[in-house]
């Protein structure tokens, strides 16, 4: 009787600190994306509420740096697409020419 009760203790103890820890975890991920929201909103929502007037060269530099990021991007998704492409075709050139060879040797 008493084993059994110290394994129950043993395992509430266990789970009391698995939810203290997922507790901590989703406040502290919360505080995270909270602090991190403003920089996350487009350029126009950010200034809407921003009373500054000195980060105007700095916004445009970001948007300028995004757009030529987005770019880059657009280019090596292309580039991979083509290299994909590519590759699968010279797979099913080869499956063909070994089907063919297969075809040839049988007859």
């Amino acid at each position: 009787m008493r084993e059994s009760m110290q394994k129950d203790n043993r395992h509430s103890v266990l789970i009391w600190l698995l939810i203290g820890a997922l507790v901590l975890s989703t406040g502290f991920n919360c505080y995270l994306v909270a602090s991190q929201y403003k920089s996350v909103l487009p350029v126009g929502v950010a200034t809407e509420h921003d009373d500054d007037d000195d980060d105007d060269e700095e916004e445009v530099s970001m948007a300028e740096e995004l757009r030529l990021t987005r770019t880059m991007l657009a280019r090596c998704q292309a580039d991979h697409l083509r290299t994909d492409s590519l590759g699968a075709q010279a797979r099913h050139n080869h499956s063909a020419e070994i089907n063919s060879d297969l075809l040839v040797t049988s007859e």
